[in-house]
């Protein structure tokens, strides 16, 4: 292997040449030492799915976001993540900023399950136009989030099949007397 230039001119050349000579995916299956298939196999042995991972990360988002808005509008240089958390709290001080970054942790789990499932309905409801349900539901088996999640994909799919069906009319005979 070459060694890696060090010379900002060369990199800069290297990664002209380097584009005009390749035209694959940019991003190998091992990209910066974390392989995908790796992390699911851990995961599936762990017995967690992705979507609940997902999840977490998503919901501690929200409290840190809160709590470094609250630290940088308090602009005090001692001890300002203890008057951010008392700020959080309003009457209720220290206790109510914590209360108010586990309710925000709930809350942040609730949207980010209701947008997960909401957003993988959407995408295979519109892929269902062009693809099979069979080849649908085979992916949807095949993915790495929870069974409940699967079987809402499930349902989701087969009840926009059963939606799209014409209904045969029904013969009606009419008797004279």
């Amino acid at each position: 292997m070459n060694e890696i230039p060090t010379n900002q001119s060369n990199l800069v050349i290297l990664g002209v040449s380097s584009m005009t000579e390749t035209t694959e995916t940019a991003i190998p299956n091992d990209f910066l030492g974390i392989n995908p298939t790796e992390i699911n196999k851990k995961l599936v042995s762990w017995g967690i799915s992705l979507d609940e991972v997902v999840q977490k990360l998503a919901s501690l988002g929200l409290p840190g976001i809160i709590f470094i808005i609250a630290v940088a509008a308090s602009g005090g240089t001692a001890y300002p993540m203890i008057y951010a958390l008392f700020g959080l709290g309003g009457p209720l001080g220290l206790i109510g900023g914590l209360g108010v970054l586990g309710i925000s942790t709930i809350i942040g789990d609730i949207v980010t399950g209701y947008g997960i499932e909401a957003l993988l309905k959407t995408v295979y409801l519109k892929r269902r136009e062009t693809e099979t349900q069979e080849y649908l539901i085979n992916e949807v088996e095949g993915l790495p989030i929870s069974q409940v999640l699967k079987l809402n994909l499930k349902k989701a799919i087969e009840v926009e099949i059963a939606a799209e069906e014409p209904i045969a009319p029904k013969e009606v005979e009419i008797a004279e007397e």
